[in-house]
């Protein structure tokens, strides 16, 4: 299935930024449109002029809306460690930091 994504994926040991049309399995692609990390794109809207342009900004996506499997899988698709049993507020908090830049690695100690 083609896809864009909408934030910077990691998928098989690559790395595609926001805007950048790819392949994925139908399974791994519906999983990833269900994040919000990714829309379908079909091979005409991929070579046409409505693809995302360097520096337009990406989709935004309410991390609250977002299901603990989810955010889980969303914390370790961005390559996050020790969010395994972090709660829920606990996740948004920690991928909401990474997003803006200020998780580091993703290890920092919690109160």
């Amino acid at each position: 299935m083609r896809v864009r994504a909408l934030m910077t994926v990691r998928h098989d040991r690559t790395e595609f930024k926001p805007g950048e049309v790819f392949d994925l399995a139908k399974d791994d692609a519906l999983r990833m449109i269900d994040l919000g990390a990714v829309e379908a794109v079909d091979f005409e809207i991929a070579d046409s002029t409505e693809t995302m342009e360097a520096g337009d900004e990406p989709k935004e996506v309410d991390l609250d809306t977002l299901t603990v499997d989810e955010l889980k899988a969303l914390a370790k698709e961005e390559g996050l460690r020790g969010y395994s049993k972090l709660d829920k507020e606990e996740l948004v908090e920690l991928l909401f930091a990474h997003f803006d830049g200020d998780a580091g690695d993703g290890t920092e100690e919690r109160d």
